[in-house]
């Protein structure tokens, strides 16, 4: 875990070792460990401001030099989405790149899809960059237990965007239509759905992963 103390930070394990340091106050951690691999930060300049992440392992060895804007956690499959020159691909742990920078956004591997944004699209490639799920989402999350929350844009009102909100399966297939205000879940497995309806707030309803409803009524809360 990351901790700070006296005028340094750095990692303990946990039974409060201390793996590594940084007394470099423009270093600092991102992340706490994942998969053997921290994400650290590099301090460039405040104005304009400027962050750059790199890759420690747990003996306190560079793995990746902070070097890219954004980094995300290694996944089971050994890739991590990573950005530069405000591209995104993707990367293994040797820093080779696997997927090329030609993204607007993306998210972490998930049960073997990534999310990722092009040209205000949003799908859903496989380890190859074969798009599996097309790109019809401006908005797309990570897969979990086989579903996945994805969005479109309902309107924009000054800077505050507000979306419709819909699932699908890894097949692609459409579980609830993008047409949801809310969309709450913490396992996957069972959903609270609810549109806004105007100035009336339509009821609380309850899914399961196939897109049944669970009780003959709805909720207010």
């Amino acid at each position: 875990r990351y901790v700070g103390m006296d005028k340094s930070t750095g990692y303990i394990d946990k039974e409060g070792n201390i793996l590594f340091s940084f007394y470099d106050k423009s270093m600092y951690a991102a992340s706490d460990f994942s998969e053997g691999y921290a994400i650290v930060s590099n301090f460039i300049s405040q104005i304009p401001f400027d962050v750059r992440f790199g890759v420690y392992n747990t003996l306190g060895e560079k793995c990746i030099s902070p070097m890219y804007q954004d980094l995300g956690h290694m996944t089971d499959n050994r890739l991590r989405f990573a950005k530069k020159n405000n591209k995104f691909g993707y990367i293994n742990e040797y820093d080779i790149e696997i997927i090329p920078f030609v993204y607007d956004g993306a998210t972490d591997f998930s049960e073997d899809l990534a999310g990722v944004i092009l040209n205000g699209k949003g799908g859903y490639i496989d380890t190859l960059n074969n798009v599996i799920i097309p790109f019809e989402y401006q908005q797309v999350n990570p897969f979990k237990n086989g579903l996945a929350i994805v969005a479109n844009i309902e309107s924009v009102y000054q800077t505050t965007v507000f979306y419709h909100r819909g699932l699908i399966n890894n097949k692609g297939e459409v579980i609830l239509p993008v047409e949801y205000d809310r969309i709450n879940t913490l396992d996957h497995k069972i959903f609270a759905i609810r549109k806004d309806l105007g100035d009336k707030k339509d009821l609380w309803k309850y899914i399961d992963g196939q897109g049944n409803e669970l009780f003959e009524k709805g909720f207010k809360e």
